[in-house]
């Protein structure tokens, strides 16, 4: 029998690739008739985009610090959904490795490449499509005029990087701002929002 001659790696890889493609599936088709929508689901904790309900914000300032790994470039990459996805594409590379006759530590290299590769194309690709969802529901140049608060510090001479939070039309929402001063803006800074780019980035100036 085919199993019996799998190896005992060969056969965790399998179970956890079979595992987690079935729970992808169940919860596919659970979504698609309104359920599942609770706890750590794909509208819940995995949401980390540019626009939220309004609510309290207790987030801390950026300091300025790398991002961990958990939050590359704005994007929440430990999610369960990502995980799961992760799991299953990236222990299938594996089992195939080891099939076609890869070394062990090959096949096993090429799983936490897969899995972690997953994990960034999950969290970018659902963030693009939150995105995708606040601009056809949110029209940021009336936001001109507007004061916001400076989360991740503004450098000087139009260069991004600096991030501001604010209310606006009923939301609390994160968005990419640049300044035209000579000076950087430091964290927590209250800005005047005076234009927005053609992709959205706002243009801002001190108030202080």
């Amino acid at each position: 029998m085919w199993w019996q001659e799998l190896s005992l790696l060969s056969k965790i890889l399998f179970c956890t690739a079979s595992g987690t493609t079935i729970f992808m599936i169940l919860q596919t088709i659970l979504l698609l008739f309104g359920f599942g929508n609770s706890g750590d689901s794909f509208e819940g904790d995995d949401i980390d985009t540019d626009s939220l309900d309004m609510g309290d914000n207790d987030a801390e300032p950026y300091d300025g610090a790398e991002d961990s790994i958990t939050g590359l470039g704005g994007m929440k990459l430990f999610t369960f959904r990502g995980i799961i996805a992760g799991l299953a594409i990236g222990c299938w590379a594996g089992f195939l490795m080891l099939s076609l006759g890869l070394e062990i530590w090959l096949s096993l290299l090429i799983t936490v490449v897969v899995f972690f590769v997953v994990l960034v194309l999950y969290a970018w690709a659902f963030r693009s499509a939150m995105k995708l969802q606040q601009e056809g529901n949110i029209k940021i140049e009336q936001a001109v005029g507007k004061t916001a608060t400076v989360y991740v510090p503004i450098q000087p001479n139009m260069e991004i990087g600096g991030k501001v939070t604010f209310v606006f039309q009923e939301r609390f929402l994160e968005k990419d701002a640049i300044c035209e001063e000579d000076t950087k803006i430091p964290v927590n800074q209250q800005v005047e929002i005076v234009g927005v780019t053609d992709n959205g980035v706002l243009i801002v100036h001190s108030l202080d």
